[in-house]
């Protein structure tokens, strides 16, 4: 038998417990002059190994991450990336806002450098990252950002599946060595990768769990210039969000097995680290409002950000029990202040603090009837009322509340709109009554509601381009009679060519507008992805006075403005109306060169929509950080500007003004209902209603989203079922009016259920709710390249499956409780998608 020791190893093991120990007894003079003299001979131990070429301890040092091999292969924080103290250790925190280390083209030199190697490192994944898409590379090292389409090398390994790979191209020629799940969430993990010769073996915790022939080499790729960790090298993949990493290596040889099973011996003490911070952050930063005043039951959580699980203690549970209930003490009693102790738990790490509750006694009768009066108001927007009333049956004082509506025919007296005044004969205005009353005391109080008018729509039309090859970068049109099922017009054919209206040939991301007058407006990208996504310089303004005949102008930014000769990007251009100038405003996101980040600029288009007035403008940048797809819509006397954050996030956010064309302050939350990348966020009201829709584009995972808002702010995924007969890309809906509707049906209806407002029928699931299993039956010809996905209210794939026979029985039992959604696809393409519950 064969001993193998590893000198310079066993001494690098050594002086990382030195250094540990320098941690915790640093203010201990003899321990001192011990590890000074132990430090000096680590220094000599780590010198001896010559095979460690990088090492990324990340201690912290802004935004620098020095590599402690001594060779210089430092690298930069991204994004909101940080290199921060976790205990008595030092990490990595990636944030939540695709923050990564760039290593440098300088690191290329090692990739170059390497046949036998190894990578080796810790990685903590928070529980809520969806490890689904496309990306979440722990790191990458490579020759290209936009791998997909230069394919000419990179080595990565992922989360998404626990995986390395290498190629000399891209994806299309990898060799891998993969376990085949997503690497465990929520526990430190350490992950190593080795490869002698031609065998690359993975190492997880310190185990050899895969192994596989890989006869392509890191120097196969010569000096890459684009290496990361966090970051994929692929342009639309997602980053790997709100993770950690630690003790990050690279060796010039492949370790022994004992080698690795020594580096991987921290993640006990580093689970207990992180557990800590997140059970003291949740205690730090959990507010429960309204504690001062108690007259109702409380949320109590039950659990927190990162896994954290809470429980509540309460010193007084007949007043308010552990999990909120309050009871509160009789009227000319006295408040009761009650103890609540929440107890934080992540694992075998907890800690508590404790609130204070103030519970009130009740009212008297005459008291309750006169403070729930006095706080009394419908929810609605009553000053022009499209959406229903929801109007109160009881006061938070205990009165009873019964409302009268003068006009029953119009509103009912449950706050229900029954019979919506015609287009064009004006609002109604009602009187509605509310008695308030408690015992003996009784009062009332009446509110003027304005029932609007009906806005005179039937339908909507869906603008939107498919994909990046051919004649899918063009304008296609879609009909949906409900909002929520669209179907495509011509045969899901484009409406224009592409080749007549642009200077490229291709066009993307249309965007249309009913103008003020008769007229429509329509602006589109100029751009065949093909040629690169630093390649289009260019926008196409379009008019209708029909929605069916459209008169199209080329505006190339660059040749027509001197100023702006060096941008390199025009993209996704829209148009809002300007009523302070009565002129049509034309907005859009451009770069000026590979060194500069997108930003929202605009300017005038002129009084034929053929041209722009003037040079564009900075309308709107957020902190040095790329914006693409804006969104302007106007409520509430203010303009609310929606946008993806490019590159930093992949989602969407707003910023808010009184102005249309600038002072916008930035509202710092995400409204995506989803943790996949999103992009073409489109925002406008439903028809006769208050509801506003935000829909996007999930690029990566090739859907679309609807979610709904009452607010502009809150959003959520909608309980309607959404389905098209077609797979859209970046796309906008307008409502149409029943003459337009035809209008367009004229010339291009395809299908005639838009006609006679059918429903889609071709899919029946069933029990629904289902507990154990779904069935579905298709009614519709089954044909090869048929499949089913089925996704969560986040868009999270949860099931993809080939159907052979119109009869599926799916067992639902492992799935957690909620709204689910199946779609049905030909060749990609949608054709049914039915909403089920699973209870």
């Amino acid at each position: 038998m064969q001993f193998n020791f590893n000198f310079s190893d066993v001494f690098n093991t050594f002086c990382e417990q030195i250094k540990n120990m320098r941690r915790l007894f640093r203010n201990e003079i003899t321990i001192f002059f011990l590890l000074l003299a132990l430090n000096g001979f680590c220094a000599v131990a780590y010198a001896q190994d010559n095979s460690l070429k990088l090492l990324y301890s990340f201690l912290p040092a802004g935004n620098n991450v020095t590599d402690g091999s001594g060779n210089s292969y430092n690298g930069i924080l991204k994004n909101g990336a940080v290199a921060e103290a976790l205990g008595r250790y030092n990490v990595l925190n990636l944030g939540s806002a695709n923050g990564y280390v760039d290593l440098t083209a300088n690191t290329g030199k090692l990739i170059a450098s390497l046949s036998d190697f190894t990578v080796s490192f810790y990685v903590y994944i928070n529980p809520d990252v969806d490890l689904s898409a496309n990306g979440n590379f722990i790191c990458t090292f490579a020759n290209s950002t936009d791998m997909a389409r230069t394919a000419n090398g990179n080595m990565f390994l992922t989360a998404k599946n626990t995986r390395y790979a290498i190629s000399k191209t891209h994806w299309q020629n990898e060799t891998t060595v993969s376990v085949g799940s997503a690497l465990e969430k929520a526990k430190w993990k350490h992950l190593a990768y080795t490869q002698q010769n031609t065998t690359g073996r993975l190492y997880l915790n310190g185990a050899l769990v895969k192994s596989n022939n890989v006869y392509v080499k890191p120097s196969d790729l010569g000096e890459t210039a684009f290496n990361f960790i966090g970051r994929s090298c692929y342009s639309t993949d997602v980053y790997l969000l709100n993770s950690f990493l630690s003790d990050f290596r690279i060796y010039n040889r492949a370790l022994s097995v004992s080698e690795i099973s020594a580096l991987s011996s921290d993640r006990i003490p580093l689970d207990s680290a992180i557990n800590i911070r997140f059970t003291e952050y949740a205690k730090n930063n959990l507010v429960i409002i309204g504690l001062d005043s108690v007259v109702s039951n409380i949320n109590l959580p039950s659990e927190y950000q990162n896994g954290v699980a809470i429980s509540w203690q309460s010193s007084h549970q007949s007043v308010l029990s552990n999990s909120g209930v309050v009871t509160r003490p009789s009227a000319g009693s006295s408040p009761v202040l009650v103890t609540l102790t929440a107890t934080f738990l992540k694992n075998n790490i907890s800690t508590t603090r404790e609130y204070i509750a103030r519970v009130m006694p009740f009212l008297s009768d005459s008291e309750s009837v006169s403070m729930d009066s006095l706080s009394l108001a419908p929810t609605g927007n009553i000053t022009l009322l499209r959406s229903d009333l929801s109007l109160p049956a009881n006061g938070k004082e205990g009165s009873s509340i019964t409302w009268t509506s003068e006009n029953p025919a119009v509103l009912s007296n449950t706050g229900k709109i029954t019979g919506r005044p015609a287009n064009g004969t004006g609002n109604a205005a009602i009187t509605l009554t509310a008695v308030i009353s408690k015992g003996s005391a009784v009062t009332s109080k009446t509110f003027q509601v304005n029932v609007a008018e009906d806005e005179g729509f039937t339908a909507y039309l869906f603008a939107y381009f498919t994909g990046n090859t051919g004649d899918q970068e063009s304008i296609r049109f879609a009909l949906s009679s409900d909002g929520y099922e669209f179907k495509a017009l011509n045969k899901n054919k484009p409406i224009l060519s592409s080749a007549a209206i642009s200077s490229t040939g291709g066009v993307r991301d249309p965007h249309i507008l009913r103008g003020e007058n008769s007229d429509y407006y329509m602006v589109v990208t100029d751009m065949v992805s093909a040629w690169g996504w630093n390649s289009n310089r260019a926008m196409v303004l379009l008019k209708s006075g029909n929605l069916t005949d459209w008169q199209s102008s080329v505006v190339n930014i660059p040749n027509t403005y001197p100023e702006y000769a060096s941008a390199d990007r025009i993209w996704a251009p829209q148009t809002i109306y300007d009523p302070a100038t009565g002129k049509y405003m034309v907005y859009f996101a451009m770069r000026l060169g590979s060194s500069d980040y997108d930003k929202i600029y605009y300017a005038y288009a002129n009084s034929t929509f053929t041209a722009l007035e003037s040079a564009p403008r900075l309308l709107f940048e957020n902190n040095g950080k790329s914006v693409i797809d804006a969104d302007i819509v106007y409520q509430g006397g203010r303009y609310h500007l929606y946008f993806k954050t490019e590159g930093n996030g992949n989602g969407i956010k707003k910023a808010v003004s009184d102005h249309l064309t600038g002072g916008y302050v930035l509202y710092d939350k995400y409204l995506q209902s989803t943790t996949v990348a999103v992009e073409g966020g489109c925002v406008y009201r439903m028809y006769n209603t208050d509801k506003w829709m935000l829909i996007y584009d999930m690029y990566t995972s090739g859907a679309y989203q609807f979610t709904e808002s009452m607010d502009l702010e809150n959003f959520t995924v909608t309980p309607n079922p959404v389905s098209f007969d077609f797979t859209p890309r970046h796309g906008t809906v307008i409502p149409v009016t029943p003459a337009e509707k035809q209008a367009l049906l004229a010339k291009w209806d395809n299908l005639s259920g838009l006609s006679h407002n059918s429903s889609l029928k071709d899919v029946v699931v069933y029990p629904n709710p289902a507990k154990d299993f779904l069935n579905i039956k298709i009614h519709k010809e089954i044909t090869p390249g048929m499949e089913m996905r089925i996704m969560d209210m986040t868009g999270k794939l949860i099931l993809t499956k080939s159907i052979i026979s119109d009869s599926q029985q799916i067992d639902v039992s492992g799935l957690s409780s909620g709204v689910y959604f199946v779609h049905f696809l030909k060749d990609n393409i949608t054709f049914a998608s039915a909403r089920f519950i699973v209870s």
